[in-house]
């Protein structure tokens, strides 16, 4: 009751935030010749196969080569049919795309729980272990579109006995990326009146075929090129899992995500490290020892990278100034002078560090119109950065002119608003094209239609995240990008 009557006292000196005016965007280097022959949606940087396995019914397996052949990413074909089950993805690589129908058996059935107890997971896992035949060498990236019951399902038939995470353990120890599909009598129904059930589920598939290549490597080629970054680019962050909390960085080299964590001694490619999660170590479970440990390891990598010629834009998780980064923190940096950061030598120009805020502490600052403003904003002064990102698909038929007031039904969504603050002594143009090109990063990633609400190599932590946390990690449909109105 004290909190409402301190709120009523103040409410009325409350002022909304003065809307921040749109950053120009800046004119790439170079500038960009027309070019007359057509652009592919998707680039990758490696020419390996992609094995698609369906572990599921028929229906399911042409549903998937249905998708392929029909659905397109971004206005164009994400694959060219060639004979059969061969597929070629539109890239410059044109890496071929084998699908392979494959007879989940009883892999995908309920645990036993009953019998069996807590050795339930680990049951299941060592007999898939035991069972499919482990891929061998390195010609290709295996990846497996698995049919399970949705977890409301599960929890009817009994508690614990979902199979899920079991079942991906069991297939990372052979050498597959995964990713699951509900039945489609399981799916969730569209919101989008105009989609009928057919279409919907074949559009899920897609999704889910989308999924699996973006963690085989594939990224949004439009994106890709409007990053146009020379300098590779590093994120670093914390990534929670069943047995600790992980350090995670990851860097992005001409169109090539890498990840690095203790344990690993190499940077490997995203699928590498997909399947080798095993080796990496967790950091120290007391806070204290935790904090000191994640900053003497990004210490260490970052005189590393510097000491091998490297000239890094290093991305930080702003979350990270509570985890042993005192250095970003809000009363610790300025515009113009460099982080105090471990491994950071203070007069060393061939480093930038941009924070990157993602959080709900981000000041709601608006933008006029509001569920219409996309690009990067700023108020010119303060050095930081407030990136909107484009709408879903499902938004982008809704008019101007309507208000929620009028329409209370209509779902009014605005994107989440991420903050960008590049430190160091640079210019006003520079600080705006680091900005920018923070903000271009969230248009990568090929799993969503939307912007994501992290920058690609700081988005794909995610990733690993499915395979260090199996007893928790849910599978979600779409990621809260978006904040409702």
């Amino acid at each position: 009751m004290k909190f409402y009557e301190m709120v009523r006292e103040n409410v009325s000196d409350w002022r909304s935030l003065t809307p921040l005016p749109l950053v120009p965007k800046p004119k790439l280097e170079g500038a960009r010749r027309r070019v007359r022959e057509p652009i592919p949606p998707v680039y990758c940087g490696h020419d390996k196969d992609f094995v698609l396995e369906v572990w599921g019914p028929d229906s399911l397996y042409q549903c998937v080569v249905e998708a392929l052949k029909a659905k397109k990413y971004k206005g164009k074909l994400l694959a060219e049919h060639v004979d059969g089950e061969v597929f070629r993805l539109n890239s410059s690589s044109r890496n071929r795309i084998i699908v392979v129908k494959c007879d989940r058996k009883d892999y995908v059935d309920g645990l036993d729980r009953g019998a069996l107890k807590d050795l339930a997971d680990e049951h299941r896992t060592n007999k898939i272990l035991r069972s499919i035949e482990h891929v061998k060498g390195n010609q290709a990236i295996t990846c497996s579109l698995i049919e399970i019951l949705p977890k409301d399902d599960w929890k009817k038939l009994g508690e614990g006995i979902d199979p899920k995470q079991a079942v991906r353990k069991g297939f990372q120890l052979t050498g597959r990326i995964t990713q699951f599909v509900y039945p489609e009598n399981g799916a969730k129904k569209s919101k989008r009146k105009k989609d009928k059930p057919e279409s919907s589920y074949i559009h899920k598939v897609f999704n889910c075929i989308l999924d699996l290549l973006g963690d085989a490597g594939v990224i949004d080629y439009k994106a890709h090129m409007d990053v146009n970054e020379q300098r590779p680019i590093i994120a670093y962050d914390l990534v929670s899992g069943d047995k600790g909390t992980y350090a995670i960085l990851t860097k992005l080299e001409d169109g090539v995500l890498m990840v690095k964590s203790r344990g690993s001694e190499e940077w490997l490619s995203l699928s590498e490290a997909v399947l080798k999660t095993d080796q990496f170590d967790p950091l120290p479970k007391a806070p204290d020892a935790l904090k000191k440990e994640v900053a003497r390891w990004f210490g260490e990598q970052l005189r590393m990278e510097r000491m091998s010629g490297k000239e890094p834009i290093v991305l930080v998780e702003a979350e990270l100034r509570y985890k042993g980064l005192d250095g970003i923190q809000n009363n610790k940096i300025g515009r113009g002078k460099n982080p105090d950061l471990p491994g950071w030598i203070q007069n060393d120009q061939g480093m930038t560090v941009i924070r990157v805020n993602s959080n709900d502490d981000v000041p709601a600052y608006g933008f006029r119109p509001m569920s219409f403003s996309i690009g990067v904003y700023s108020d010119n002064e303060s050095g930081l950065y407030y990136g909107v990102g484009t709408k879903p698909k499902t938004q982008r038929n809704i008019a101007k002119s309507m208000t929620k007031y009028d329409n209370p039904e209509t779902a009014f969504q605005q994107p989440r608003v991420v903050e960008y603050m590049p430190l160091g002594p640079m210019d006003r143009q520079d600080r705006e094209r680091l900005a920018w090109m923070v903000h271009r990063l969230r248009e990568v990633c090929i799993t969503f239609e939307s912007t994501t609400a992290q920058p690609y190599p700081l988005k794909m932590t995610g990733t690993l995240k499915k395979y260090l946390q199996f007893k928790e990690y849910e599978i979600t449909e779409a990621e809260a990008e978006f904040l409702e109105l």
